[in-house]
């Protein structure tokens, strides 16, 4: 996750692990992608829900050998993400597209819509 968002994924009690993505955005920065993939592959992910629509973003979890990697097309990430779903603009919002992906092929269009889909709940530290 993007460093100004960790703290509020951190909050989220269904997020067991926010890693905060050092790699700027737009940066290519092969190096460090291919570190970050070690880490993600020392913790055994199994499956994983690529965000950001373009091919950079889906070679961290190939090179982790994340086994399920789940994602819209955009940018050539054939073959970069084995769960590949077509066409994200039959979804008006994003929050609905993230949602989506949770969902199987066949199941996505008739089960999410902005008004069922999941609301985050935030936890107070008290200690922070």
């Amino acid at each position: 996750a993007p460093a100004w968002c960790k703290p509020i994924l951190e909050r989220m009690p269904e997020v067991n692990c926010a890693i905060e993505m050092s790699i700027g955005h737009g940066a290519f920065n092969l190096v460090g992608r291919w570190a970050l993939a070690k880490e993600l592959k020392r913790k055994g992910y199994t499956h994983t829900y690529v965000l950001p629509n373009s091919a950079k973003s889906a070679l961290i979890p190939l090179f982790a050998g994340i086994p399920s990697r789940t994602g819209w097309k955009g940018e050539f990430r054939y073959g970069l993400l084995n769960d590949l779903r077509p066409n994200r603009k039959v979804f008006q919002f994003m929050v609905e597209r993230y949602v989506a992906l949770a969902y199987s092929k066949e199941s996505m269009l008739s089960e999410v819509q902005l008004e069922t889909c999941p609301r985050p709940s935030l936890f107070i530290d008290s200690k922070a």
